[in-house]
């Protein structure tokens, strides 16, 4: 897993596995090759790429990015002067 300021990405192998007759998938991907993968994404602007968990579990990868805390709303004074 690997992390930068405008995005992220995964890549890594996976072992072939035989499917199961009664499993049902949400997505699954077919690709040329299917011992190996790679995908990339764009974090939210708001996204703190230091903070970036992945976890696999069961052949279903799940990435977790935390948000960033708003900034801060910088006020200022100013004197009106009445003429």
């Amino acid at each position: 897993m690997k992390s930068a300021s405008n995005g992220g990405g995964a890549n890594g192998k996976r072992k072939r596995e035989e499917e199961e007759a009664d499993c049902r998938y949400i997505r699954l991907e077919r690709r040329a090759s299917p011992r190996s993968f790679a995908r990339k994404f764009r974090l939210p602007e708001d996204a703190d790429a230091g903070a970036v968990a992945a976890r696999c579990e069961n052949g279903v990868l799940t990435v977790t990015v935390k948000k960033r805390p708003p900034p801060e709303k910088k006020t200022k004074s100013v004197q009106v002067a009445i003429a």
